[in-house]
Protein backbone atom coordinates (compact mmCIF):
# COMPACT_ATOMS: atom_id res chain seq x y z
CA UNK A 1 0.00 0.00 0.00
CA UNK A 2 1.31 3.14 -0.68
CA UNK A 3 1.44 6.37 1.19
CA UNK A 4 -1.67 8.07 -1.24
CA UNK A 5 -3.44 4.60 -1.31
CA UNK A 6 -3.52 4.90 2.66
CA UNK A 7 -4.08 8.14 3.00
CA UNK A 8 -7.47 7.68 0.39
CA UNK A 9 -8.48 4.42 2.51
CA UNK A 10 -8.18 5.89 6.17
CA UNK A 11 -9.60 8.40 8.19
CA UNK A 12 -5.87 9.45 9.28
CA UNK A 13 -3.25 10.60 6.57
CA UNK A 14 -0.20 13.33 6.14
CA UNK A 15 0.82 14.20 3.23
CA UNK A 16 4.54 13.36 4.41
CA UNK A 17 4.12 10.51 6.65
CA UNK A 18 2.65 7.25 5.30
CA UNK A 19 -0.72 6.05 7.30
CA UNK A 20 -0.34 2.90 8.75
CA UNK A 21 -3.45 1.18 9.74
CA UNK A 22 -2.00 -1.15 12.48
CA UNK A 23 -0.59 1.89 13.96
CA UNK A 24 -4.32 2.81 14.60
CA UNK A 25 -5.61 -0.17 15.55
CA UNK A 26 -3.29 -0.72 18.41
CA UNK A 27 -4.35 2.70 20.02
CA UNK A 28 -7.93 2.20 19.13
CA UNK A 29 -7.76 -1.11 20.84
CA UNK A 30 -5.59 0.51 24.03
CA UNK A 31 -8.52 3.65 24.15
CA UNK A 32 -11.63 1.07 23.41
CA UNK A 33 -10.00 -0.96 26.46
CA UNK A 34 -9.65 2.43 28.69
CA UNK A 35 -12.38 3.56 27.44
CA UNK A 36 -14.24 0.24 28.56
CA UNK A 37 -12.61 0.11 31.95
CA UNK A 38 -13.55 3.45 32.92
CA UNK A 39 -16.95 2.98 31.69
CA UNK A 40 -17.99 0.00 33.78
CA UNK A 41 -16.20 1.15 36.61
CA UNK A 42 -18.22 4.05 37.13
CA UNK A 43 -20.96 2.51 36.52
CA UNK A 44 -20.84 0.59 39.31
CA UNK A 45 -18.95 2.64 41.49
CA UNK A 46 -21.02 6.10 41.14
CA UNK A 47 -23.91 5.11 42.81
CA UNK A 48 -22.18 2.89 45.87
CA UNK A 49 -20.65 6.29 46.69
CA UNK A 50 -23.78 7.85 46.29
CA UNK A 51 -25.17 5.39 48.86
CA UNK A 52 -21.90 4.81 51.35
CA UNK A 53 -20.59 8.55 51.30
CA UNK A 54 -22.94 11.26 50.56
CA UNK A 55 -25.69 9.06 52.13
CA UNK A 56 -27.91 9.01 49.10
CA UNK A 57 -31.24 6.63 49.37
CA UNK A 58 -31.76 3.81 47.87
CA UNK A 59 -34.68 5.45 45.49
CA UNK A 60 -32.79 8.02 44.44
CA UNK A 61 -29.25 6.19 43.79
CA UNK A 62 -30.75 5.24 39.72
CA UNK A 63 -30.61 9.45 39.38
CA UNK A 64 -26.43 8.95 39.54
CA UNK A 65 -27.00 6.29 36.68
CA UNK A 66 -29.13 8.48 34.49
CA UNK A 67 -26.71 11.52 34.87
CA UNK A 68 -24.21 9.21 33.26
CA UNK A 69 -26.34 8.34 30.79
CA UNK A 70 -27.57 11.39 29.81
CA UNK A 71 -24.08 13.14 29.80
CA UNK A 72 -22.74 10.07 27.55
CA UNK A 73 -25.75 11.05 25.36
CA UNK A 74 -25.14 14.42 25.13
CA UNK A 75 -21.27 13.49 24.73
CA UNK A 76 -22.23 11.45 21.47
CA UNK A 77 -23.66 14.29 19.94
CA UNK A 78 -21.31 16.98 20.34
CA UNK A 79 -18.50 14.24 19.23
CA UNK A 80 -20.68 13.52 15.69
CA UNK A 81 -22.52 16.58 15.37
CA UNK A 82 -20.21 19.57 16.51
CA UNK A 83 -16.68 18.17 16.75
CA UNK A 84 -16.84 15.35 14.09
CA UNK A 85 -12.69 14.66 14.69
CA UNK A 86 -11.83 11.62 16.43
CA UNK A 87 -8.35 12.70 17.75
CA UNK A 88 -9.87 15.52 19.49
CA UNK A 89 -13.11 13.94 20.36
CA UNK A 90 -11.03 11.87 22.34
CA UNK A 91 -8.71 14.04 23.87
CA UNK A 92 -11.77 16.35 25.20
CA UNK A 93 -13.45 12.80 26.70
CA UNK A 94 -10.46 11.76 28.53
CA UNK A 95 -9.49 15.02 29.91
CA UNK A 96 -13.24 15.69 31.12
CA UNK A 97 -13.22 11.90 32.57
CA UNK A 98 -9.55 12.71 34.22
CA UNK A 99 -11.10 15.96 36.07
CA UNK A 100 -14.09 14.81 36.82
CA UNK A 101 -13.40 11.54 38.47
CA UNK A 102 -10.47 13.44 40.30
CA UNK A 103 -12.99 16.01 41.92
CA UNK A 104 -14.85 12.64 43.27
CA UNK A 105 -11.74 11.37 44.43
CA UNK A 106 -11.65 14.99 46.92
CA UNK A 107 -15.17 15.26 47.47
CA UNK A 108 -18.14 16.75 45.98
CA UNK A 109 -21.34 16.70 47.95
CA UNK A 110 -24.92 17.85 47.04
CA UNK A 111 -25.64 19.30 43.58
CA UNK A 112 -21.29 19.15 42.58
CA UNK A 113 -21.58 15.19 42.81
CA UNK A 114 -24.23 15.37 40.55
CA UNK A 115 -22.84 17.86 38.21
CA UNK A 116 -19.51 15.98 38.33
CA UNK A 117 -21.27 12.93 37.17
CA UNK A 118 -23.00 14.36 34.37
CA UNK A 119 -19.89 15.76 33.35
CA UNK A 120 -18.48 11.88 33.54
CA UNK A 121 -21.00 10.69 31.40
CA UNK A 122 -20.35 13.72 29.00
CA UNK A 123 -16.58 12.54 28.97
CA UNK A 124 -17.73 8.74 28.45
CA UNK A 125 -20.01 9.99 25.49
CA UNK A 126 -17.10 11.94 23.75
CA UNK A 127 -14.85 9.66 23.32
CA UNK A 128 -16.52 6.79 21.82
CA UNK A 129 -18.53 7.18 18.96
CA UNK A 130 -16.21 7.06 16.53
CA UNK A 131 -13.56 3.84 17.47
CA UNK A 132 -15.03 1.08 16.47
CA UNK A 133 -16.09 2.42 13.26
CA UNK A 134 -12.36 3.64 12.37
CA UNK A 135 -11.38 0.41 13.49
CA UNK A 136 -13.52 -1.98 11.14
CA UNK A 137 -12.66 0.43 8.45
CA UNK A 138 -8.55 0.05 9.08
CA UNK A 139 -9.27 -3.96 8.80
CA UNK A 140 -7.49 -5.77 6.41
CA UNK A 141 -9.33 -7.07 3.53
CA UNK A 142 -7.91 -10.72 3.82
CA UNK A 143 -9.19 -10.41 7.68
CA UNK A 144 -12.60 -7.90 7.56
CA UNK A 145 -13.65 -9.08 11.22
CA UNK A 146 -10.24 -7.90 12.27
CA UNK A 147 -11.20 -4.49 13.37
CA UNK A 148 -14.47 -5.03 15.71
CA UNK A 149 -12.93 -8.42 16.90
CA UNK A 150 -9.87 -6.47 18.07
CA UNK A 151 -13.01 -3.97 19.64
CA UNK A 152 -15.02 -6.24 21.21
CA UNK A 153 -12.15 -8.23 22.97
CA UNK A 154 -10.93 -4.39 24.21
CA UNK A 155 -13.92 -4.12 25.64
CA UNK A 156 -14.14 -7.22 27.26
CA UNK A 157 -10.88 -7.31 28.96
CA UNK A 158 -12.07 -3.77 30.19
CA UNK A 159 -16.00 -4.84 31.71
CA UNK A 160 -13.72 -7.79 33.47
CA UNK A 161 -10.67 -5.55 34.67
CA UNK A 162 -12.63 -2.61 35.89
CA UNK A 163 -14.92 -3.29 38.05
CA UNK A 164 -12.32 -6.14 39.21
CA UNK A 165 -10.07 -2.80 40.13
CA UNK A 166 -12.51 -1.11 41.95
CA UNK A 167 -13.66 -3.83 44.36
CA UNK A 168 -9.78 -4.02 45.12
CA UNK A 169 -9.31 -1.06 45.72
CA UNK A 170 -11.81 -0.20 47.70
CA UNK A 171 -11.32 -3.60 49.83
CA UNK A 172 -7.79 -2.45 50.59
CA UNK A 173 -8.42 1.50 50.27
CA UNK A 174 -11.29 3.50 49.98
CA UNK A 175 -13.56 5.50 47.35
CA UNK A 176 -10.93 8.12 46.55
CA UNK A 177 -8.20 5.89 46.00
CA UNK A 178 -10.51 4.22 43.22
CA UNK A 179 -11.48 7.63 42.00
CA UNK A 180 -7.99 8.96 41.96
CA UNK A 181 -7.13 5.38 39.53
CA UNK A 182 -9.86 6.47 37.30
CA UNK A 183 -8.45 9.38 36.75
CA UNK A 184 -4.71 8.11 35.93
CA UNK A 185 -6.67 5.51 33.57
CA UNK A 186 -7.84 8.90 32.26
CA UNK A 187 -4.23 10.45 31.69
CA UNK A 188 -3.66 7.33 29.75
CA UNK A 189 -6.58 7.84 27.29
CA UNK A 190 -4.79 11.70 26.86
CA UNK A 191 -1.60 9.97 26.46
CA UNK A 192 -2.69 7.44 23.75
CA UNK A 193 -4.64 10.51 22.06
CA UNK A 194 -1.51 13.01 21.62
CA UNK A 195 0.91 10.17 20.95
CA UNK A 196 -0.68 9.77 17.75
CA UNK A 197 -1.59 13.59 16.97
CA UNK A 198 0.64 14.07 14.36
CA UNK A 199 -2.19 11.47 12.16
CA UNK A 200 -4.20 14.05 10.85
CA UNK A 201 -7.95 13.05 9.49
CA UNK A 202 -7.97 14.30 5.64
CA UNK A 203 -11.24 14.40 5.89
CA UNK A 204 -13.90 15.49 8.80
CA UNK A 205 -17.10 15.14 6.57
CA UNK A 206 -16.89 11.12 6.32
CA UNK A 207 -17.32 11.75 10.39
CA UNK A 208 -20.23 14.13 11.06
CA UNK A 209 -23.75 12.87 11.56
CA UNK A 210 -25.95 12.63 7.86
CA UNK A 211 -29.72 12.01 8.24
CA UNK A 212 -29.58 11.14 4.58
CA UNK A 213 -26.71 8.11 5.33
CA UNK A 214 -28.71 7.37 8.17
CA UNK A 215 -31.99 6.61 5.95
CA UNK A 216 -28.84 5.08 3.29
CA UNK A 217 -28.15 2.53 6.16
CA UNK A 218 -31.32 1.73 7.29
CA UNK A 219 -32.43 1.02 4.28
CA UNK A 220 -30.08 -1.74 3.35
CA UNK A 221 -31.81 -4.89 4.31
CA UNK A 222 -29.14 -5.96 5.81
CA UNK A 223 -27.76 -3.33 7.83
CA UNK A 224 -31.47 -3.28 9.05
CA UNK A 225 -31.73 -6.84 9.92
CA UNK A 226 -27.97 -7.12 11.84
CA UNK A 227 -29.77 -3.71 13.66
CA UNK A 228 -32.31 -5.44 14.99
CA UNK A 229 -30.85 -8.76 15.68
CA UNK A 230 -28.44 -6.84 18.04
CA UNK A 231 -31.81 -4.66 19.34
CA UNK A 232 -33.36 -7.69 20.60
CA UNK A 233 -30.07 -9.27 21.91
CA UNK A 234 -29.50 -5.78 23.81
CA UNK A 235 -33.27 -6.00 25.10
CA UNK A 236 -31.81 -8.98 26.60
CA UNK A 237 -28.79 -8.13 28.15
CA UNK A 238 -30.21 -6.22 31.29
CA UNK A 239 -31.94 -8.69 32.17
CA UNK A 240 -28.00 -10.69 33.09
CA UNK A 241 -26.43 -7.63 34.09
CA UNK A 242 -28.70 -5.40 35.94
CA UNK A 243 -30.70 -8.01 37.84
CA UNK A 244 -28.75 -11.60 37.61
CA UNK A 245 -26.60 -10.49 40.70
CA UNK A 246 -30.40 -9.76 42.77
CA UNK A 247 -32.03 -12.63 40.98
CA UNK A 248 -29.05 -14.65 42.85
CA UNK A 249 -29.47 -13.46 46.04
CA UNK A 250 -33.47 -13.43 46.41
CA UNK A 251 -33.56 -17.34 44.72
CA UNK A 252 -30.33 -18.94 45.62
CA UNK A 253 -28.93 -17.59 48.58
CA UNK A 254 -26.06 -15.90 46.52
CA UNK A 255 -24.26 -13.27 48.74
CA UNK A 256 -23.06 -10.23 46.75
CA UNK A 257 -19.56 -11.26 46.46
CA UNK A 258 -20.29 -14.49 45.80
CA UNK A 259 -22.77 -13.23 43.04
CA UNK A 260 -19.48 -10.82 41.48
CA UNK A 261 -17.39 -13.57 41.20
CA UNK A 262 -19.60 -16.03 39.40
CA UNK A 263 -20.68 -12.55 36.66
CA UNK A 264 -16.76 -12.07 36.26
CA UNK A 265 -16.26 -15.83 35.53
CA UNK A 266 -19.06 -15.34 32.93
CA UNK A 267 -17.73 -12.18 31.51
CA UNK A 268 -14.35 -14.03 31.23
CA UNK A 269 -15.11 -16.38 29.26
CA UNK A 270 -16.67 -14.09 27.20
CA UNK A 271 -13.79 -12.41 26.89
CA UNK A 272 -11.97 -15.55 26.04
CA UNK A 273 -14.25 -16.37 23.13
CA UNK A 274 -13.63 -13.25 21.57
CA UNK A 275 -10.12 -13.41 22.02
CA UNK A 276 -10.80 -16.99 19.82
CA UNK A 277 -13.25 -15.32 17.31
CA UNK A 278 -10.55 -12.65 16.57
CA UNK A 279 -8.11 -15.63 15.12
CA UNK A 280 -11.15 -16.42 12.78
CA UNK A 281 -11.18 -12.90 11.13
CA UNK A 282 -9.88 -14.15 8.19
CA UNK A 283 -12.46 -17.30 8.31
CA UNK A 284 -16.08 -15.27 8.26
CA UNK A 285 -17.94 -18.72 7.30
CA UNK A 286 -16.50 -20.43 10.61
CA UNK A 287 -17.12 -16.92 12.43
CA UNK A 288 -20.74 -17.38 11.21
CA UNK A 289 -22.10 -20.89 11.82
CA UNK A 290 -20.15 -19.77 15.66
CA UNK A 291 -22.33 -16.59 15.70
CA UNK A 292 -25.94 -18.51 14.94
CA UNK A 293 -25.18 -21.50 17.58
CA UNK A 294 -24.47 -18.45 19.76
CA UNK A 295 -27.65 -16.88 19.54
CA UNK A 296 -29.51 -20.52 19.09
CA UNK A 297 -28.10 -20.47 22.91
CA UNK A 298 -30.35 -17.54 24.30
CA UNK A 299 -32.93 -19.04 24.73
CA UNK A 300 -31.60 -22.00 26.30
CA UNK A 301 -29.69 -19.68 28.64
CA UNK A 302 -33.11 -17.50 29.82
CA UNK A 303 -35.26 -20.54 30.45
CA UNK A 304 -32.26 -22.67 32.50
CA UNK A 305 -31.99 -19.17 34.58
CA UNK A 306 -35.57 -18.81 34.97
CA UNK A 307 -36.93 -22.37 35.96
CA UNK A 308 -33.81 -23.39 37.11
CA UNK A 309 -34.34 -25.75 40.07
CA UNK A 310 -31.13 -25.23 41.83
CA UNK A 311 -27.88 -22.87 41.79
CA UNK A 312 -25.90 -24.86 39.79
CA UNK A 313 -28.60 -25.07 36.99
CA UNK A 314 -28.48 -21.21 37.42
CA UNK A 315 -24.87 -21.26 36.98
CA UNK A 316 -25.06 -23.35 33.97
CA UNK A 317 -27.55 -21.32 32.36
CA UNK A 318 -25.15 -17.94 32.54
CA UNK A 319 -22.33 -19.78 31.27
CA UNK A 320 -24.60 -20.70 28.25
CA UNK A 321 -25.03 -16.47 27.79
CA UNK A 322 -21.13 -16.16 27.80
CA UNK A 323 -21.07 -17.26 24.18
CA UNK A 324 -23.76 -15.12 22.79
CA UNK A 325 -22.50 -12.43 25.25
CA UNK A 326 -19.06 -12.73 23.34
CA UNK A 327 -20.39 -12.46 20.00
CA UNK A 328 -23.54 -10.81 19.18
CA UNK A 329 -22.30 -7.50 19.77
CA UNK A 330 -19.42 -7.52 17.12
CA UNK A 331 -20.44 -9.74 14.75
CA UNK A 332 -23.77 -8.61 14.29
CA UNK A 333 -21.82 -4.77 14.27
CA UNK A 334 -19.57 -6.07 11.28
CA UNK A 335 -22.22 -7.76 9.09
CA UNK A 336 -24.22 -4.30 10.15
CA UNK A 337 -20.84 -2.22 8.08
CA UNK A 338 -20.60 -4.74 5.72
CA UNK A 339 -23.37 -4.05 3.94
CA UNK A 340 -23.18 -0.92 3.33
CA UNK A 341 -21.11 1.44 0.94
CA UNK A 342 -18.00 2.28 2.27
CA UNK A 343 -19.08 5.85 2.46
CA UNK A 344 -21.36 5.56 4.50
CA UNK A 345 -19.63 3.43 6.99
CA UNK A 346 -19.13 5.74 10.38
CA UNK A 347 -22.76 7.03 9.89
CA UNK A 348 -23.94 3.36 10.11
CA UNK A 349 -22.29 2.44 12.85
CA UNK A 350 -23.51 5.47 14.87
CA UNK A 351 -26.83 3.98 13.71
CA UNK A 352 -26.14 0.85 14.99
CA UNK A 353 -24.72 1.90 18.05
CA UNK A 354 -28.62 3.16 18.72
CA UNK A 355 -29.41 -0.17 19.13
CA UNK A 356 -27.46 -1.05 22.15
CA UNK A 357 -28.63 2.48 23.62
CA UNK A 358 -32.33 2.86 23.38
CA UNK A 359 -32.64 -1.05 24.94
CA UNK A 360 -30.35 0.55 27.69
CA UNK A 361 -33.36 3.34 28.81
CA UNK A 362 -35.81 1.39 27.43
CA UNK A 363 -35.11 -2.13 29.53
CA UNK A 364 -34.87 -0.62 33.08
CA UNK A 365 -38.18 1.56 32.57
CA UNK A 366 -39.88 -1.44 31.62
CA UNK A 367 -38.57 -3.59 34.28
CA UNK A 368 -39.68 -0.67 37.10
CA UNK A 369 -43.42 -1.63 35.67
CA UNK A 370 -43.19 -5.35 35.21
CA UNK A 371 -40.75 -6.96 37.89
CA UNK A 372 -43.42 -6.36 41.04
CA UNK A 373 -46.31 -8.13 38.98
CA UNK A 374 -44.16 -11.55 37.42
CA UNK A 375 -41.12 -11.16 39.20
CA UNK A 376 -37.67 -11.66 37.94
CA UNK A 377 -38.20 -15.47 36.84
CA UNK A 378 -40.99 -14.06 34.35
CA UNK A 379 -38.75 -11.24 33.19
CA UNK A 380 -36.70 -13.94 32.20
CA UNK A 381 -39.43 -15.97 30.41
CA UNK A 382 -40.31 -12.97 28.87
CA UNK A 383 -37.03 -12.60 26.71
CA UNK A 384 -37.79 -15.31 25.48
CA UNK A 385 -39.50 -14.49 22.49
CA UNK A 386 -36.84 -11.79 21.74
CA UNK A 387 -34.24 -14.38 21.30
CA UNK A 388 -35.97 -16.62 18.98
CA UNK A 389 -36.56 -13.86 17.04
CA UNK A 390 -33.22 -12.96 17.37
CA UNK A 391 -32.46 -16.82 15.76
CA UNK A 392 -34.90 -16.19 13.03
CA UNK A 393 -33.74 -13.29 11.72
CA UNK A 394 -29.76 -14.52 12.09
CA UNK A 395 -31.25 -17.94 9.82
CA UNK A 396 -32.90 -15.73 7.75
CA UNK A 397 -29.36 -14.14 7.26
CA UNK A 398 -27.67 -16.90 6.70
CA UNK A 399 -29.60 -17.76 3.72
CA UNK A 400 -29.74 -14.86 2.01
CA UNK A 401 -25.43 -13.98 2.67
CA UNK A 402 -23.45 -15.46 -0.18
CA UNK A 403 -20.91 -17.86 1.02
CA UNK A 404 -17.42 -16.67 1.59
CA UNK A 405 -14.85 -17.60 -0.94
Amino acid sequence: MTGEEAGNGSPFAEETYTWSPKRYMRSGFTLTLVLRLLTSTLLVVVPLYARDVLGVSEAHLGLYVLLLWIGNGAGVLLAVGVVARQSMSSLLGFLLLASSTAALAFGMPGAGAYFVTGLAGVGMGLASPFLAGLMHLDSDSRSPFQGLGLNSLALGIGIVSGPLLASALLFFYSFSASFLALSAFSLLGVAVTLSRWRLRERSTARHKISVSQWARAFRNRGFSRAFLVNLLYSLILPAYISFGGAYAEARFGFTATDALLVFAAVFAGSTLVRAYAVSLADRIGRLDRLFALSVGLLPLSLLAVALAPSWGVFVLGLALFSLPHALVLPVSYYHALEAVDPEVTMNASYAFQTSSGAAELLVPAAAIALVPVVGLSGLYIGMVPFAVAALVLVAVGSRSRPRPA
